[in-house]
């Protein structure tokens, strides 16, 4: 799973956004934080062994106001929602699966401004199958 979410979080990059996974200690705020299992079996792993993975990945939006929340979950969406890529000898899919709403995070206040910082958290289907 690790190869897949490195280019993953390369994609995030090259489109001007910061990545992290699971732990966003030290970041700047505006970031995007991606976080999942290990990685699950395959989607017809009951039927044969296969190399096939199949999993949720989740992904968080943080940033100062509920607008650039939006506006950070739009350009993340454009990078996720139907991306295919190579990793670790594996093709991989992503399928935007569902959101939540943005909310207030009330156990943060940002020094600078004294005020909570916002987040929406969607999630994606991840499909991946050896190359």
């Amino acid at each position: 799973m690790r190869p897949i979410v490195d280019q993953i979080k390369a994609l995030l990059t090259a489109a001007g956004i910061d990545p992290r996974y699971v732990d966003a200690t030290g970041a700047s705020l505006p970031y995007v934080l991606l976080w999942g299992s290990p990685g699950q079996p395959g989607i017809e792993s009951s039927i044969a062994a296969d190399d096939d993975l199949s999993d949720v990945l989740g992904v968080t939006c943080v940033d100062t106001t509920p607008g650039n929340v939006l506006r950070l979950s739009g350009i993340t969406r454009g990078v996720l929602a139907g991306a295919r890529l190579t990793a670790g000898g594996l093709l991989v899919w992503l399928a935007f699966l569902d959101s939540q709403t943005v909310q207030a995070d009330r156990q943060v206040v940002l020094p600078e401004t004294n005020r909570h910082p916002f987040f929406a958290v969607d999630r994606y289907r991840l499909i991946a199958a050896p190359a």
